[in-house]
């Protein structure tokens, strides 16, 4: 049984330029020219001197930049820089040590949390009444009259 190529990248999160470009429609010529801008924060796997495969994360990556260039129409510094404040330059949880929490943050934290649990509850329940309202039963205006 054959697989094709673009299921196995897939398959090993790793990714081909391509297959990254069709993700986020761009062109490819697009991914090379930022992958030399943001090489600080992508880091393509090469194979040879022509190949690149990519990781989940640089796919995230690519879908940042071009969000902050696209969208919030950052330039390319301003982009770097958004980018550096956001992104932790290494891909492991242990390179810095733990913060240290006091109990002011925890309890401002915890109260965040159960302000934003609220403010969900109430969201869900606005979205279950419109729910209830667009399943509801309506008779058609085209039905009460004598189309014959």
């Amino acid at each position: 049984m054959a697989t094709n190529k673009k299921n196995k990248s897939q398959h090993k999160e790793l990714f081909r330029i391509g297959d990254i470009a069709e993700r986020i429609s761009l062109e490819a010529h697009v991914l090379r020219y930022w992958e030399k801008e943001f090489k600080d924060f992508l880091d393509p796997i090469k194979i040879g001197s022509r190949k690149r495969l990519y990781t989940l994360t640089d796919l995230e990556t690519f879908s940042s930049i071009k969000h902050l260039l696209y969208h919030e129409r950052f330039t390319l510094d301003g982009a770097r820089k958004q980018l550096a404040n956001f992104k932790p330059k290494s891909n492991t949880l242990f390179d810095d040590p733990p913060k240290v929490v006091n109990s002011d943050t925890k309890q401002d934290a915890t109260k965040e949390l159960e302000e934003l649990k609220s403010f969900l509850g109430e969201v869900r329940l606005e979205l279950l009444n419109l729910r209830e309202y667009l399943l509801r039963p309506r008779k058609s205006k085209y039905h009460s009259r004598n189309l014959l």
